[in-house]
């Protein structure tokens, strides 16, 4: 009795294909492993930013713009350095910009306290920096804002 030999596949036509489907798993589970990775990373970010935020917003709604710094270590373990200051914008980078043409700050005099010190408001930069850990790698965020105050007599 004669067998036909074209009724099935080859040993070697199984193994390719099992080969190539590997091949593909292999890919698919290491694209799922790094957005897992790239998840796990961005919650560390979001959670840090909310934590800064409600920081930031305390320091705006106690109104108390004096000049000073600090740092605070929050129950959840991220460590907050504060600062206030008066804005003083960079002078020397400003004059450089000028001096280069730069139209966008063309129409802008450079700061002088002087021109200032007069005036019922003054403006201060607020800067919070967010410290924290994520295995054996320090991570760190920064928010930066400007506040008007009122001057007190």
């Amino acid at each position: 009795m004669r067998q036909d030999s074209s009724a099935g596949f080859s040993l070697l036509e199984v193994l390719a294909a099992m080969a190539l489907i590997g091949i593909a798993l292999a890919v698919i589970i290491q694209l799922f492993s790094a957005n897992l990775i790239a998840l796990s990373v961005s919650e560390d970010y979001s959670a840090a930013l909310a934590r800064a935020e409600i920081e930031m917003r305390n320091i705006i709604d106690r109104g108390d713009f004096s000049e000073k710094k600090w740092t605070t270590i929050s129950e959840d373990g991220y460590r907050l350095d504060c600062s206030i200051s008066p804005f003083m914008p960079d002078r020397s980078e400003r004059l450089r910009k000028l001096n280069a043409g730069d139209q966008q700050i063309q129409g802008i005099s450079s700061f002088m306290p002087e021109r200032t010190e007069r005036l019922p408001a003054r403006i201060n930069e607020i800067d919070l920096t967010i410290h924290w850990r994520t295995g054996a790698k320090e991570k760190t965020m920064t928010l930066r804002t400007l506040k008007l105050d009122a001057r007190r007599p």
